[in-house]
């Protein structure tokens, strides 16, 4: 079909290569090795992505998990025939918080190791705050919660100097006021009129320049407390805002639907070898594939185009790489 681009996509942990089939140029990450009891449940964060499978407007992800799976006891021996109850049974298997864009006729469960057999896959819906909550996400909430108390008890503090600087600058305009005016300055009055002058103030130039000094040297510092201050203020404003606009989306984010897969499983009895020929107890190690397309996967073709000239009498050799980068952001 032209429009379908198939790549098979092995993904790193942290840098996602293109495998064009089979090459050994991506390394899958390690899956996860898991305990199998009667119920586990796993995150979608615990099992790993095997691999991918991005076509036009979508991709197939694989899922591995490990199983650790305690085989059946096959009786003999003295002891009778009678099994273990701690071994017999179902065991079941979650995927929990799996993203809502992944379409639910799209999920196959596969495994290897012959130890057990698939009996039963359903998935559900669910609410975010109906599923375990994160306990990172109650630590974020509690550290948002007391960053916004010290913003705003910082911020109260910021405010009561604006005030008091505000105060103060009040205070030397009419300390130099009072002190410029002939009607206020009496020490100045009593030498006015000592020298005729009547009720004019004079001012020596001394006592001028330092009502001047004073003036401009107080003002000045005021001016640069009361610049920095109002800095300060703008600053913390802004960070409280953006705490509680993230505190909003948080809010409006949750509860956000997820799905959960269940795979039940079958043990199969004498799966495994034991060192008693009696009996068969050993854990036998199998693993289990969860596939599913999600929705809105995308891939940017990349090209790496490099020429070797070497000797000017012999023929350029050109090397060109492809490769592409996947992204998808439906979780």
């Amino acid at each position: 079909v032209p429009w379908l681009l198939l790549f098979s996509v092995l993904l790193m942990k942290h840098d996602p290569r293109l495998s064009t089939g089979g090459g050994t140029d991506g390394v899958a990450a390690a899956p996860t090795a898991v305990l199998c009891s009667r119920r586990t449940e796993l995150r979608a964060s615990e099992a790993p992505i095997g691999a991918v499978t991005v076509f036009r407007n979508q991709a197939e992800v694989t899922r591995e998990v490990l199983l650790h799976m305690p085989a059946q006891q096959v009786g003999g021996g003295e002891e009778g025939g009678s099994p273990n109850d701690e071994d017999e049974g179902a065991r079941e298997i979650v995927f929990k918080g799996l993203t809502k864009f992944l379409e639910p006729d799209s999920i196959q469960v596969s495994g290897d190791g012959h130890c057990f057999v698939i009996h039963e896959v359903r998935h559900e819906m669910v609410l975010e705050d109906q599923a375990e909550a994160n306990s990172t996400d109650g630590d974020a909430r509690k550290a948002a919660q007391s960053l916004h108390a010290e913003l705003k008890k910082e911020l109260e503090r910021q405010q009561q100097l604006s005030r008091r600087i505000a105060n103060s600058k009040r205070l030397v305009q009419l300390y130099s006021e009072s002190t410029a005016s002939p009607q206020r300055a009496t020490a100045a009055g009593s030498v006015a009129e000592k020298n005729g002058r009547g009720g004019a103030a004079y001012f020596p130039p001394a006592e001028m320049s330092k009502v001047l000094e004073f003036y401009t040297t107080t003002m000045s510092r005021l001016d640069e407390e009361q610049i920095e201050n109002e800095e300060k203020i703008k600053e913390l404003q802004l960070r409280i805002r953006e705490l509680l606009n993230t505190g909003v989306r948080h809010q409006r984010a949750h509860p956000e639907a997820k799905y959960n897969v269940h795979v039940t499983l079958q043990p199969t009895k004498g799966g495994g070898a034991s060192k008693d020929s009696s009996k068969t107890t050993t854990v036998t190690e199998a693993m289990l594939r969860l596939r599913y397309v999600v929705q809105d996967a995308l891939w940017t073709p990349s090209y790496d185009l490099r020429v070797n000239d070497g000797d000017e009498r012999a023929e350029a050799e050109a090397t060109l790489t492809y490769y592409g980068m996947v992204s998808q952001c439906t979780g």
